[in-house]
């Protein structure tokens, strides 16, 4: 289950649909950010073998309450992940969080072309050094386009991990980033139960899913069981064997998403 913290991202990357999601989630909501009781109580309805992701939609540690959430997490025995573009984050959040396991510790490194709205000055380098330093575990970063060159030397002591730039299913509309033809035949998503849980506990599809075309249930009000016993979900399984179905996913150019061929 990947974690969204709140609704609106002031990093602003050119290559996230950050009006998309806003526009479809204030029409169902007014709860911007994920409050920590919110969070414990959607926690509390997750499997222990469901993987956490504090990715989402926006940045997580724009939300204050981040830290807690992912120690909390931590303390029921979930597997963590984090990708972050440290907007938000303190040095405190990263000594909180130095005895956790994590799966991975993405760090999101800004480019020189000014797609992220972060500036690299003096207090961002000093963070990043200090995380690099602080025996994070599976500390690795990623970036779209060329590493800003304040940042080379991170190069040389984080592992990179492949990240290539994505349509969001057609709903990043950037230029230069051409829309995915309708993928026909019988098609297969291993992430279809990697889902995006939403600041009103509400659960999309996935990280593609920023219309909220396919809302699966809300956790504050059903169990994790009944997002995937739910119509929504339903019509999406049924969808991934019919050309005619208007799913996100037959407009996903992900590897995840591929063309079954049995």
């Amino acid at each position: 289950m990947e974690i969204t913290t709140r609704i609106g991202c002031r990093v602003a990357c050119r290559y996230c649909p950050q009006s998309v999601l806003v526009r479809a989630y204030t029409k169902r909501s007014d709860v911007l950010q994920l409050s920590i009781e919110t969070f414990a109580a959607c926690l509390s309805k997750l499997p222990r073998e469901v993987d956490i992701h504090f990715l989402g939609m926006s940045e997580p540690w724009l939300n204050p309450r981040c830290t807690d959430m992912v120690l909390q997490a931590h303390a029921r025995g979930h597997r963590i992940s984090v990708s972050t573009t440290l907007a938000g984050m303190q040095p405190s959040d990263v000594q909180q969080m130095r005895s956790v396991p994590f799966e991975a510790f993405i760090l999101h490194l800004p480019a020189d072309d000014g797609a992220m709205s972060i500036g690299v000055d003096d207090a961002y380098v000093a963070l990043l050094e200090y995380i690099c330093r602080s025996g994070i575990a599976n500390l690795r970063f990623k970036r779209f386009g060329r590493l800003h060159p304040r940042l080379a030397w991170a190069a040389e002591r984080i592992p990179e991990i492949d990240w290539p730039t994505m349509n969001r299913a057609n709903n990043l509309t950037a230029s230069g980033i051409a829309a995915t033809p309708k993928v026909v035949g019988r098609i297969h998503c291993h992430r279809i139960r990697s889902n995006v849980l939403l600041p009103n506990g509400d659960v999309v599809l996935c990280c593609n899913d920023y219309a909220m075309r396919h809302v699966l249930g809300n956790l504050l009000i059903g169990t994790y069981r009944d997002l995937f016993q739910g119509a929504e979900f339903g019509r999406i399984k049924a969808g991934l064997t019919q050309n005619d179905a208007e799913i996100l996913c037959r407009y996903c150019s992900e590897p995840c998403m591929k063309i079954a061929t049995s």
